[in-house]
């Protein structure tokens, strides 16, 4: 008796500091973003969505990358993350790239390379064209906390991103891509072509966007 005893209190005394990891890693987690958010109806914001056009603007035209010694947008504004760049034209997604996990040395570097592949890297689109220039819209966004689901079509499509994998392929809608998740899936399995749900991995994602069409 006395043994369980003092292991009963080894336990209670182990759980609160359990807890308290558990809850540090996913206050850890949630904090991704927050620096990003920070950004949003700030002047940064407008240099992030400028420098993507001048990025954009600057290759269609004459092939070359930009060269941009910002230093406010040089460093990244918090922990390295992945970045998406949307195109919109006529309030409809022009092309969509991006990659879930920091692949530049600074957050200049992200912008402007993912701002080039947009022109022609989303295969269900064709490459966008300098006539097209005046007429479309930035949306950046920046990926944060990710965490797997088993029923993709419960996922909140309008708040949170979904990335499907199977075998080698994958492909994902950005939140507010899709407004219904019938609609949203079939979407995603397309542009992967992915043949089918089963034996898929579902990925949920948040995200800080900064939208051109929503600037003041």
């Amino acid at each position: 008796m006395i043994f369980h005893s003092l292991k009963l209190k080894k336990n209670q005394l182990f759980l609160p500091f359990l807890v308290l990891f558990i809850c540090n890693i996913s206050a850890l987690y949630s904090n991704i973003l927050e620096p990003y958010k920070k950004i949003k109806g700030t002047i940064l914001e407008k240099k992030l969505i400028n420098l993507a056009h001048k990025s954009i603007k600057l290759y269609l035209t004459e092939k070359k990358i930009l060269v941009s010694n910002n230093k406010k947008i040089n460093s990244w504004p918090g922990q390295p993350a992945g970045i998406f760049i949307t195109i919109v034209k006529n309030n409809r997604v022009r092309s969509c790239v991006g990659n879930f996990y920091p692949k530049n040395n600074n957050f200049r570097e992200a912008i402007i390379y993912t701002s080039v592949e947009v022109t022609y890297n989303d295969s269900r689109f064709l490459p966008l064209t300098t006539d097209e220039l005046d007429e479309i819209k930035i949306i950046i966004t920046v990926v944060g906390k990710k965490w797997t689901v088993n029923d993709p079509y419960l996922v909140d499509l309008m708040r949170y991103g979904l990335l499907i994998k199977k075998d080698s392929k994958s492909a994902a809608l950005l939140p507010g891509e899709a407004r219904t998740s019938n609609w949203g899936i079939k979407e995603i399995l397309k542009k992967g072509n992915i043949d089918s749900l089963a034996d898929a991995e579902f990925i949920v994602f948040e995200t800080v966007t900064f939208d051109e069409r929503y600037i003041k």
